[in-house]
């Protein structure tokens, strides 16, 4: 199965076609035809474990909100930052050098969930 990027096309929309056109897109170091697959379950599993080891536990209660409406869920965290540079390093991670309260460490798991939800499931 072939996969189109922003990349391989001169429509830099090809995957988001809502984009705002003051936004650009940002080159990663991850190739679309990297060999693997993950289901739907692994790549939402790696974002939501992400998402609670980005609030430390003694903040969680305080941070965190969840919102419900039908079948959406979302999960909110206050003052957390993401930066697209956290996706270009593999075997690096903002984890790394941290204490073993993380479920990560080199950070491949987050890259590979984006990898494959936007490669094989258009999110």
């Amino acid at each position: 199965m072939a996969h189109e990027t922003p990349f391989d096309s001169t429509e830099s929309t090809a995957l988001s076609p809502d984009r705002r056109p003051d936004e650009q897109l940002v080159p990663l170091n991850l190739v679309t035809t990297y060999p693997v697959q993950w289901t739907q379950f692994q790549v939402l599993r790696d974002f939501v474990q992400n998402f609670f080891d980005s609030v430390p536990n003694e903040s969680f209660a305080k941070r965190v909100s969840l919102r419900c409406s039908g079948s959406v869920a979302e999960l909110t965290a206050e003052d957390v930052v993401f930066s697209h540079e956290w996706l270009v390093p593999m075997g690096a991670s903002t984890k790394t050098g941290a204490d073993d309260q993380f479920a990560g460490y080199f950070g491949e798991g987050f890259k590979v969930a984006a990898l494959c939800a936007t490669r094989d499931y258009g999110w």
